[in-house]
């Protein structure tokens, strides 16, 4: 559950999730419905803009009682030749698997429909990151086009300082095709 109300609440946004993290190995939904009545997985996450510029969350998740505390900052600067918005995240894990990890990345819009960007990550254990990265070092690189107001194209790329298991490639590229079908609607008034 999401809420973005920030006049009525301190916060602009207050995230609530409750799942089932588990099976990872049966891909089929139907084979897995029978734990729809199990929560492994708690998050609860809180937001806040200060200003048109600057933008704070933090989340609390619990997975499989594994804690992890997650923090990031986002800065718009237009104005800055670099980069036109500055991101930052971070996250400890405590107890028993106690880790902390980072990530740090700058995106600059190169015309109108164009933005390219790029970062650096460093994660000290597996986990449920992306397919993207793993444990280790990383450095990585987007790119975006919007060719339309529903369809854009996304190159990423993601190459391995350090870290890498033996079974994952050192580098790595995704070409993504995107299509928002709630633009569509929204244009054709059936939203």
């Amino acid at each position: 559950m999401l809420i973005r109300r920030p006049k009525q609440a301190f916060f602009d946004e207050i995230g609530v999730t409750y799942g089932y993290v588990g099976d990872l190995t049966r891909p089929s939904v139907l084979s897995r419905l029978d734990h729809l009545n199990r929560s492994n997985y708690h998050q609860f996450l809180v937001a806040k803009h200060a200003g048109r510029r600057l933008r704070i969350s933090a989340d609390y998740t619990s997975d499989s009682r594994v804690e992890t505390y997650r923090q990031a900052v986002t800065f718009r600067a237009p104005k800055v030749r670099i980069a036109d918005s500055l991101h930052f995240e971070q996250y400890e894990r405590a107890g028993a698997q106690a880790g902390y990890g980072f990530s740090a990345y700058g995106e600059r819009r190169l015309a109108r429909r164009l933005s390219f960007g790029t970062g650096y990550a460093q994660l000290d254990a597996r986990g449920l990151y992306s397919d993207r990265f793993n444990t280790g070092k990383r450095l990585f690189w987007n790119g975006h086009i919007a060719i339309s107001r529903e369809w854009s194209v996304m190159a990423l790329a993601t190459h391995a300082l350090s870290g890498s298991p033996p079974t994952s490639a050192r580098t790595r590229f995704d070409l993504i095709v995107g299509y928002n079908l709630l633009r569509r609607l929204q244009s054709a008034g059936l939203f």
